[in-house]
């Protein structure tokens, strides 16, 4: 009840954590290079890679974790209702007494996507004031789950630095998804997120890989393994990279050499389009019509895109490593520039969630009960090493099994069968792969891992060919295609202003007002408390009743000698003396403050098996280039 507001300094790394966010930045460029390096490189540096690896003290400890799936239930959780009868149902099946006078004494954790915690952050807030005990829900606490952040941080990546031309802007993930020679990509009707996934972090390597020969001066990758035989030298090369390629102090000067021209074409763009308009209202021939603006010839766009996509990339791919080795602290630093990013590619929704979370985090939460948060939100169902997952990755795991390979088909398919079969679901993956492991064959589909070596070649190739990442002074885009934006600065710009307010300003202020609603004493508090209450000697009562006149003048403010007619009194006379509603009493009224929050936005789907993979980065961990790898997932 003591929480301090958030502040933007709050969001902002101290120098510590400034310190070890761009020391693993740098041990991610490394971890490219000694895995997607090429061949040779994994066995000349992965020890010195692991040696170097940065982490922070909140690393969770290699252990494998249980998993008890419970039985599927029922149950429409796209209503706020649906989302209590969800808890209720948990709680019986773990037969959890809510009248027991200890239930309220422990927390329960619940996790989810955006929108789950969204419903169940409002049925908290519905509630507090209004129900006691249990059903207050003091004792629930939410924890946003990570995999969904992924997908939401993928899905913005995509959409700022996708581009429109997928032939004449060479630094675009169109422009390389048509090299790749893939199936094209739509940006409003995306493919799966592992598909989007996969063609970020391809490019990512490619460019490194380029990188990597323009601050060395070797002309391949094999003459770079040749000659570099010292680790230090390499991870200068990898410093140089960042500094050169991912600098957004870069990318803002150049792009300020064109400011002033571009705010006068603006101007005479708006000026144009209102003489037309005034040709058109007089009956006249119209102007040509401006359909595109004309780029400046100052600066370099392609490059300054590029070297934003690298910077945003290489976050998604430190974060995924974060999880796999289960660094919570890393994943929290993470987080705190991506409450950035969300904001300025447009995912406004986790932007806000984001908020939440680090609030949390640094104001709100206990050691205790920050420790446990972030000790239990990545899980390992392996116990091995860099093996750990996000918890709702689990889930959505079983959920794609639950649904595509063990549903009954025809008359069988009943939600008893799904009840029946959903806890074994586990069980049964890991006895079916047992009893492959026996036959010496896998008796299902298999998929190919793709050829990344010639990807990334093609890739290497086109970014020599049209020179992306050596500044040429006046190179363009394409007409259609606009320079990205940076995320990060414009996300910070956004929390810190904003149109009319500032967006920490407002949630500090529902924040403070839900913390007054906890204040208050539920009815049923003082009716128990009423119960107990001394017996009082009975007041004396008055029986005089004034007359109705009296009464009258006296409510409605009038002299004594103003005539009242009781009949023709009017409800809107009668001044409103009912206090104001701190909460709605129906927990199917969405929150004002936040219903836009419940509206489910676009995301990117997970049909297939990859995209709920528990490793997504099994292309290749040396096979490619030592033994030649396996066709077949691990679903260990």
């Amino acid at each position: 009840m003591n929480a301090l507001p958030l502040k933007l300094s709050n969001l902002e790394l101290n120098n510590e954590e400034a310190d070890l966010l761009d020391a693993a930045l740098n041990h991610t460029v490394l971890w490219i290079i000694v895995n997607y390096g090429g061949p040779g490189f994994a066995e000349r540096w992965k020890e010195n890679l692991e040696e170097c690896r940065p982490s922070s003290d909140e690393t969770i400890e290699v252990h494998q974790t249980p998993l008890h799936p419970l039985p599927a239930m029922e149950i429409d959780e796209n209503s706020t209702q649906g989302n209590v009868e969800v808890i209720e149902a948990i709680t019986s099946a773990l037969e959890l007494d809510p009248n027991s006078p200890d239930y309220t004494q422990y927390v329960k954790i619940i996790a989810g996507d955006q929108l789950t915690i969204a419903r169940q952050r409002s049925i908290m807030n519905v509630r507090a004031g209004h129900e006691d005990g249990a059903e207050a829900w003091k004792h629930v606490v939410l924890m946003p789950g990570l995999f969904h952040a992924k997908i939401a941080d993928c899905h913005g990546v995509l959409q700022t630095h996708f581009g429109v031309s997928s032939t004449r802007s060479p630094g675009s993930l169109a422009f390389h998804n048509t090299r790749l020679d893939r199936l094209p990509i739509v940006l409003t009707s995306l493919p799966p997120f592992r598909t989007c996934r996969d063609l970020i972090f391809i490019s990512l390597y490619a460019r490194i890989r380029h990188c990597l020969l323009l601050v060395s001066g070797y002309d391949t990758l094999q003459q770079y393994l040749a000659n570099v035989t010292e680790w230090a030298e390499v991870q200068q090369h990898a410093r140089e990279i960042r500094a050169q390629f991912m600098n957004a102090d870069q990318v803002q000067e150049l792009r300020e050499s064109r400011v002033a021209e571009e705010v006068q074409r603006d101007y005479e763009t708006k000026q144009a389009a209102k003489d037309t308009s005034k040709t058109s209202d007089k009956g006249g021939v119209g102007g040509e019509k401006v359909t595109v603006k004309q780029h400046i010839s100052r600066g370099d766009m392609v490059f300054e895109n590029a070297c934003l996509f690298m910077r945003d990339a290489l976050f998604s791919r430190l974060f995924s490593n974060a999880v796999k080795v289960g660094d919570s602290g890393l994943v929290v630093l993470v987080l705190k520039m991506w409450a950035f990013a969300y904001r300025g590619n447009g995912r406004t929704k986790y932007a806000h969630e984001m908020l939440h979370l680090l609030h949390n985090l640094v104001n709100v939460w206990s050691k205790e009960l920050r420790h446990a948060i972030t000790q239990n939100w990545l899980l390992n169902p392996t116990g091995k090493a860099n093996a750990f997952v996000e918890i709702d990755l689990v889930q959505e795991h079983l959920n794609f099994w639950i649904k595509k390979i063990y549903k009954a088909d025809g008359d069988a398919h009943s939600w008893d069968w799904l009840a029946l079969v959903s806890p074994c679901v586990d069980v049964l993956r890991r006895l079916a792969a047992r009893i492959h492991n026996e036959l010496g064959t896998i008796q299902g589909s298999e998929h190919t891992i793709p050829d990344l070596e010639k990807d990334m070649q093609t890739l290497m190739d086109s970014l020599t060919e049209h020179e992306v990442y050596i500044v040429t002074e006046g190179r363009v885009l394409d007409p259609r295609d606009s320079p990205v934006p940076d995320v990060l600065s414009t996300g910070l710009g956004a929390l810190a202003h904003g149109p009319s307010s500032s967006p920490i300003d407002d949630f500090n202020v529902i924040f403070n007002r839900q913390r007054d609603r906890l204040c208050l004493q539920p009815v049923s508090a003082l009716t128990e408390a009423l119960d107990n209450a001394p017996v009082m000697d009975s007041p004396v009562i008055n029986r005089e009743v004034p007359a109705f006149t009296d009464f009258a003048h006296r409510i409605l403010g009038l002299d004594a000698a103003d005539p009242v007619d009781p009949d023709n009194l009017d409800d809107e006379d009668t001044p409103n003396d009912e206090p104001l509603a701190l909460g709605s009493n129906s927990e199917d009224e969405a929150d004002d403050d936040n219903e836009d929050l419940f509206v489910e936005s676009p995301t990117l789907t997970r049909f297939e098996e990859g995209d709920i993979a528990l490793e997504m980065d099994d292309w290749d961990l040396e096979g490619e280039y030592s033994s030649g790898g396996s066709d077949v997932e691990d679903d260990e």
